[in-house]
């Protein structure tokens, strides 16, 4: 059976789209920030995201007006814009969008560990790490290593925007997974962010989606940019200070919880940034549960509600797993959940994965906590600023050229597959019987986790480091993988469309006749 994919699946946003007439924090008024006076400042972000257009319009001249709005007055959350944008342009900018992603990080933390010493903590030191840096062995009760990376060495068949198939040759790590055991923690925003606070110390801790990891989007923060870096917070009434809502502009009563803290006794986190979009679901929040509910059998696992109710993929996947709510899960509302601390346990565990960079070689295995810029294996593409019914990737003429593949190899049993139409069981069976599975980036291609080993995977990818996801999955799994690259415009992973050439095409269609076994008649061009 050949299964081909349609890609169907829409970008998923962590929080609803911020609408045009929304005042975006860098044309507040707040304290320490004087009022802006240059002519038709205010417009500055109407019109970056009317060139932005949700990532389908000008991505070089969005990034030329970010520039200038940094140049006016600077803001972490431009940063995150900005780095997003140079992730779609791909190749050299890689770098640099990551170094902003951790700078912007570094200013959130500011702006955190001021918000707490609004609100009476103690916080005189606040840090960003991950459960396996040297800080953590001081802030957790229990840090324990569960699988240690293993490299291997993967061949890959690639076909060249010109047609040409090459064999090239990559080293991979799978993952170190640490299990974090901490007291007195609290789960916040639509990421479920964790945090402790401890002995004046306030820590945050990173999840494996790492540098594209939202903080703006999932805490209480202050504005402190433009104070003197010994500022004393504490001293600042709740009302006064300069409040910052990430996607609503500034509230200045936003230091008041609007909500009930929900509390726990032990709970168990298995959620990151998008955890409930259905590729990292499938990838970053089961690969937890099974870790956590191993050991430690006992915690409810928080995990994502699921936005359809019981007929979505996450409570099917719940079920199948024989998790009930309530007594094994804790369902955590990502689409409501304010920037603020929504839960607090007072025994928390949390499965970390820890990410080997691509092409290092057996000795990548010896440290993975840190991946070098642009070789994560596996980065997570995390556009917080795209439409949510916004689809991407859409291959011209797919259609037509699916139709014209069916009918070529009419011998095989072929399935055009779109999720809507399969329940996740159907989806696992169909899946587990294809002998190769054809379809262009993105998350429904994560479906070949239910392949079985040997069957062929042919991805219509985007050649950037960023887009490597199922190159090394299919290295994991045993997979036959094949690369054809297509070709999109500026924008690359957030295009809206994207083309197969026609030297790709032919390349594409002698390696299907030899993979799929064709008729003996000659063949006739697609």
């Amino acid at each position: 059976m050949a299964v081909f994919l349609t890609n169907t699946q829409q970008c998923v946003t962590l929080v609803p789209p911020v609408p045009q007439s929304s005042v975006y924090p860098l044309c507040l008024t707040a304290l320490y920030i004087p009022k802006r006076t240059e002519p038709h400042a205010e417009c500055d972000t109407v019109e970056r995201d009317r060139v932005y257009d949700q990532g389908k319009g000008n991505i070089s001249a969005a990034v030329s007006l970010v520039d200038q709005q940094l140049a006016l007055r600077f803001s972490p959350m431009l940063l995150r814009e900005k780095a997003t944008m140079l992730l779609m342009l791909g190749g050299e900018h890689e770098s640099e969008a990551h170094a902003l992603l951790r700078q912007e990080q570094q200013h959130f933390l500011r702006d955190w560990q001021a918000a707490r010493q609004v609100l009476g903590r103690h916080c005189s030191k606040a840090s960003l790490i991950h459960a396996d840096s040297p800080l953590a062995a001081s802030t957790v009760t229990q840090l324990d290593t569960i699988h240690q990376p293993e490299s291997y060495a993967v061949q890959l068949t690639r076909i060249t925007h010109d047609g040409n198939v090459v064999e090239e040759h990559s080293a991979f790590s799978s993952t170190r997974v640490t299990l974090v055991t901490a007291p007195e923690v609290y789960v916040a925003g639509p990421d479920g962010q964790l945090s402790q606070e401890t002995h004046g110390r306030c820590v945050l801790w990173e999840a494996n989606t790492g540098y594209f990891q939202d903080l703006g989007s999932n805490l209480q923060l202050v504005m402190a940019e433009q104070a003197p870096p010994d500022f004393d917070w504490s001293r600042i009434e709740s009302e006064r200070a300069p409040w910052l809502d990430y996607y609503r502009g500034a509230r200045p009563a936003h230091g008041k919880n609007p909500h009930q803290l929900r509390r726990k006794a032990t709970a168990s986190s298995a959620l990151s940034t998008a955890s409930r979009s259905f590729y990292h679901f499938l990838t970053d929040v089961v690969p937890r549960v099974l870790a956590l509910r191993h050991y430690h059998p006992d915690a409810a696992v928080i995990v994502p509600a699921d936005p359809k109710g019981e007929t979505g993929f996450i409570s099917e996947a719940l079920a199948l797993l024989k998790l009930k709510a309530g007594k094994d899960t804790v369902r955590y509302n990502t689409v409501k959940a304010p920037p603020d601390a929504v839960l607090k346990a007072s025994f928390t565990s949390s499965a970390n994965f820890f990410l080997a960079s691509c092409d290092a070689g057996p000795e990548a295995a010896a440290n993975t906590a840190e991946s070098p810029p642009g070789r994560d294996c596996v980065s997570r593409d995390s556009h917080p600023m795209c439409n949510q019914n916004a689809k991407m990737r859409q291959l011209r003429d797919e259609s037509q050229l699916w139709a014209k593949l069916a009918q070529r190899y009419g011998h095989v049993d072929f399935v055009t597959y779109k999720s809507r139409d399969y329940t996740l069981t159907d989806t696992i069976e169909l899946f587990k019987s294809a002998e190769m599975v054809l379809g262009v980036h993105g998350g429904a291609l994560a479906n070949v986790l239910f392949s079985r080993p040997g069957a062929t995977l042919v991805e219509l990818t985007i050649p950037r480091n960023t887009t490597r996801h199922y190159e090394h999955m299919a290295a994991a799994l045993d997979l036959q993988y094949v690369a054809v690259d297509v070709q999109p415009d500026q924008r690359g992973v957030g295009a809206p469309e994207v083309v197969l050439g026609e030297a790709s095409r032919r390349a594409l269609e002698r390696l299907l006749d030899q993979r799929l076994a064709p008729p003996a008649h000659d063949p006739a061009d697609l």
